[in-house]
């Protein structure tokens, strides 16, 4: 009786997996892209 919750279970884990590897690719590249902003007073010294 517990096989399908398991498995139901499992199958939710592997889709959380997969989408925290999709959001940490997205992250770094949108990271890596850095677009010319005009606020930047860090840049500016």
């Amino acid at each position: 009786m517990s096989s399908p919750f398991s498995r139901l279970l499992e199958l939710i884990g592997w889709a959380v997996v997969g989408l925290t590897v999709i959001l940490l690719l997205v992250a770094h590249q949108i990271d890596r892209y850095t677009p010319p902003q005009k606020e930047t007073p860090l840049q500016h010294t």
